[in-house]
């Protein structure tokens, strides 16, 4: 009960980031979408120093000014901008961010044997739909069969539909299994460049399927922010791996001034290395 009661609020967040993502892509289009949540590292810098205490260095507030002002010039020349696309896109961020930051704290605790990484993603979708369900119902219920007959006619539009929600539900779990297990046998610079193009072909197939029009503005915002959540990455990862070799370091120092230490006063008593 106690890691339940842990993972319940990483649940609502884990709900209320893709309610907001989908709700906010209905309003506009899929590729603005895809845009204001390249901010996404934005908000996770800014949660993690207020939540974790952690400390962010100079190099990582500054790898985050192209994503800002790419979102900026993007948001503000794109020609179709929604106020209720853009503020569901931030919700999003805010809350899977928090997501994030939550679930990395109950995995350190590591509780249960068995709760890997993809278990423990497993375990957050599964609390979402607890969360998601109910709200569907309260929202739009007494609308839902209605709707279903209006966009399904016949039996065949009905099945036809009903597969087409549960492959979406399918492939977006797989793309997740396929991110967490591509993140833990790559190397972080291939997983951040394979997380840059994601969103580069995202926005070209939209464009190209949905003719979304897109100012030169736009464009090169959206190049800017994308480009710059890539740089972001590569400086994360710099930092992470200068941190490591620093700990290695210090722990080979301290294992050789020990076996020094073993061998100088090696057949001593223990009383006498203490004088």
């Amino acid at each position: 009960m106690p890691m339940l009661a842990r993972f319940l609020p990483i649940g609502a967040f884990h709900a209320v980031g893709h309610i907001a993502g989908i709700v906010g892509t209905s309003q506009g289009s899929v590729s603005f979408a895809q845009v204001v949540k390249s901010a996404g590292p934005i908000y996770a810098c800014v949660l993690s120093s207020l939540v974790l205490k952690q400390a962010v260095s100079l190099r990582v507030w500054a790898s985050l000014l192209p994503i800002l002002g790419g979102v900026a010039l993007a948001t503000t020349s794109d020609l179709t901008l929604a106020w209720a696309a853009l503020f569901g896109a931030v919700i999003s961020d805010v809350a899977l961010a928090l997501r994030n930051i939550y679930c990395k704290v109950s995995m350190q605790k590591r509780e249960g044997s068995n709760l890997s990484a993809a278990n423990t993603f497993a375990l957050t979708t599964c609390l979402a739909a607890l969360f998601c369900v109910p709200l569907a119902a309260a929202a739009e219920g007494q609308f839902a069969l209605a709707t279903w007959r209006a966009a399904a006619p016949t039996a065949a539009a009905g099945w036809r539909l009903t597969s087409q929600i549960v492959l979406t539900g399918l492939y977006f779990y797989g793309y997740s299994e396929v991110a967490m297990k591509a993140l833990k046998n790559v190397h972080p610079v291939t997983h951040a460049i394979g997380n840059t193009m994601r969103r580069v072909v995202i926005m070209l197939i939209c464009i190209a399927v949905f003719h979304t029009p897109m100012s030169a503005a736009g464009a090169v915002g959206s190049a800017i922010a994308i480009g710059g959540s890539y740089f972001y990455a590569m400086v994360k990862t710099d930092e992470k791996e200068v941190a490591e070799a620093a700990a290695k370091a210090d722990a080979a120092a301290a294992d050789a001034a020990q076996a020094i230490f073993d061998a100088k006063f090696s057949g001593v008593p223990a009383a006498e290395r203490q004088q």
